[in-house]
């Protein structure tokens, strides 16, 4: 297994190996699950933002428009230290995870009251985060955001979310 490179045009041969490649992304590795359980995962793919309005429809021609369930997961980066709220919108379920805390839902909407808990954040330090969304029926939408020292509450950017992909590398002969 691996990638195996000969070098025939020196006098003394050499061989290196690659046996696996990781390259970090901008965005959350999300798996796209069509059912409720996170069981029956049909595809993968990097999100740039967890922001998301599919109504009706289906967020991929491989899942159904009901009972499907997506699951992100990366590091997250903020830009200032202080205390941050983690505000979600979801229809019909989500979860949170930062650093491996699950977080009470903390709503986007201004008129929806819900327990809010602060989070220290360190400028520059990156935190595992973990979103997971059940789709039941009816209408889908998520968007995932964040309020934090002199930042109004807004989705998380793409430049403090990262994960690693493992790009598929083939060797020929």
């Amino acid at each position: 297994a691996g990638l195996v490179a000969n070098n025939r045009t020196s006098r003394s041969p050499c061989t290196a190996r690659l046996e696996s490649l990781r390259l970090t992304d901008n965005g959350l590795k999300t798996e796209n699950f069509a059912d409720e359980h996170f069981e029956r995962l049909r595809f993968s793919r990097v999100d740039k933002l967890i922001q998301f309005g599919w109504g009706l429809e289906a967020p991929d021609p491989r899942l159904g428009n009901d009972n499907f369930s997506l699951r992100w997961s990366g590091q997250l980066e903020p830009k200032s230290s202080g205390n941050y709220a983690f505000h979600w919108d979801a229809d019909n379920e989500a979860r949170l995870w930062i650093d491996g805390q699950l977080l009470p839902q903390a709503s986007f909407r201004r008129d929806e009251r819900r327990d809010v808990r602060l989070v220290p954040l360190q400028a520059g330090q990156r935190y595992d985060l973990t979103c997971e969304y059940v789709e039941k029926e009816g209408e889908a939408s998520v968007r995932l955001g964040w309020s934090g020292p002199g930042q109004a509450r807004d989705t998380i950017p793409t430049s403090c979310l990262f994960c690693t992909v493992e790009p598929k590398v083939s060797a020929q002969t």
